[in-house]
């Protein structure tokens, strides 16, 4: 232990023979000091009764300003890249605090500068934040589509994309309004809201009058139900291609890219009248511009005979093969 020039007392830094015990003066929790030590060995380095502020001459860049049991208590840097500042450490070590020289107390660990980041921490976190800032900018972009979207007719959905069954499953009190609309070729009559399969009718009559074929042969193994029609049509071609008759008119039809047309079964030719011909609800009546005449179904009813749909009242009966009827072709998707 020494006196000081000015009076005040110093502690020697090396081999202490005895251990100094401050009561009073260190509160590491608050950060307080109340009373003050200077160390032997040290450089006085300016303070004043705010706070005592010592230069270790053997130590580059770093003051010290306060030491206890050998660990830093408060640690001025004047290498560190953040404004400079003390570093406020529990008896590990531990940075728990930074005081900068602008006077801000942020904790360690935390950001302290995400505009213009400058250490790694800092870089880390405005890569999150600039994340976060791209999350959020793509989700109000989604929420605006989403936003257009909703009001979106079903055909401007259908058109940018959409499949009958994604609309229906949407919103289930859409299905009436898909029928009649525009789709892959031709106008939807039908749709199974289980499997997303449907039937499109094409846009206009493949014929005002044409023969159903095979007349006085009775070909068999055609069927009425739904989702027959493509096989009825090649059982018809493959027996008796006539050229002209309504099978074979379906059966060469190609619209656009589609070329996979087909005389309708019974059912199937009732699910045209009914979704989208003069069953059809108002304001909807005759959407696909139906005549009011027969139209032939592929369901074969005997020998001289086959099946036929009057669009004037949706009756279903038998009809000669050979009598001139309305052609309309279908195709499924």
């Amino acid at each position: 232990m020494s006196i000081l020039d000015n009076g005040n007392v110093g502690l020697g830094l090396f081999s202490p023979s005895e251990k100094l015990e401050v009561e009073g003066g260190i509160k590491t929790d608050s950060i307080e000091v109340t009373s003050f030590l200077k160390l032997s060995g040290y450089n006085y380095f300016g303070g004043n009764d705010d706070g005592v502020i010592m230069s270790d001459p053997g130590k580059v860049g770093s003051d010290i300003f306060l030491v206890a049991n050998g660990s830093i208590i408060f640690e001025f840097d004047k290498n560190d890249n953040n404004d400079g500042c003390f570093e406020i450490k529990d008896g590990s070590g531990t940075t728990k605090f930074k005081v900068l020289k602008s006077g801000t107390v942020v904790a360690a660990g935390k950001i302290q500068n995400v505009t213009d980041p400058v250490n790694a921490q800092d870089a880390a976190t405005k890569a999150y934040v600039d994340l976060l800032e791209t999350t959020v900018a793509l989700l109000e972009a989604k929420v605006a589509v989403l936003s257009n979207f909703l009001n979106l007719t079903v055909q401007q959905r259908l058109d940018s994309g959409e499949t009958p069954i994604e609309i229906y499953n949407s919103d289930n009190s859409l299905l009436d309004s898909l029928y009649g609309k525009t789709y892959t070729g031709g106008l939807i009559t039908y749709l199974d809201t289980i499997t997303g399969t449907g039937l499109i009718a094409a846009p206009i009559d493949q014929s005002s009058g044409a023969e159903w074929g095979c007349l006085g042969d009775e070909i068999g193994g055609t069927s009425a139900l739904i989702g027959t029609g493509q096989a009825n049509t090649d059982t018809i071609v493959n027996f008796c291609g006539e050229y002209g008759i309504a099978a074979k008119l379906c059966d060469d039809l190609v619209i656009g890219i589609y070329d996979d047309w087909f005389l309708p079964s019974k059912d199937e030719l009732n699910e045209m009248y009914l979704r989208i011909e003069n069953g059809a609800p108002a304001p909807n009546t005759n959407i696909g511009g139906f005549s009011s005449g027969y139209y032939w179904s592929s369901t074969e009813y005997f020998s001289y005979f086959a099946w036929f749909q009057y669009f004037f009242n949706g009756s279903q009966s038998d009809d000669g093969k050979f009598n001139l009827d309305f052609v309309r072709a279908v195709r499924a998707f």
